[in-house]
């Protein structure tokens, strides 16, 4: 295996190294997917994958928030006008 340099890069006279950017800890339920990628009117998304495919947002939410529990990742649910509530964090 061949190691990888890490990318440096100068900030105000100092030479730094470039942070790998962390994977989002979000599970998103997103309404209207894609056409051709899903089935149903609600998926439940992680990292760009679907998990889940539902016909009601409610069923589709019960699924994200358990997802949730299982990783320790928040949720955000998209309305039908494409924003973004508040969603949900596991204690």
């Amino acid at each position: 295996m061949q190691k990888t340099k890490a990318k440096k890069i100068k900030i105000e006279g100092k030479i730094m190294k470039k942070q790998k950017a962390k994977p989002s800890r979000i599970i998103y339920v997103v309404c209207r997917p894609t056409p051709g990628q899903s089935s149903g009117d609600w998926c439940v998304r992680m990292h760009g994958k679907i998990l889940s495919q539902h016909r009601k947002k409610e069923v589709a939410v019960k699924r994200a928030r358990i997802e949730a529990r299982k990783r320790n990742y928040s949720v955000m649910i998209q309305n039908k006008n494409g924003k973004f509530s508040k969603g949900f964090t596991p204690v």
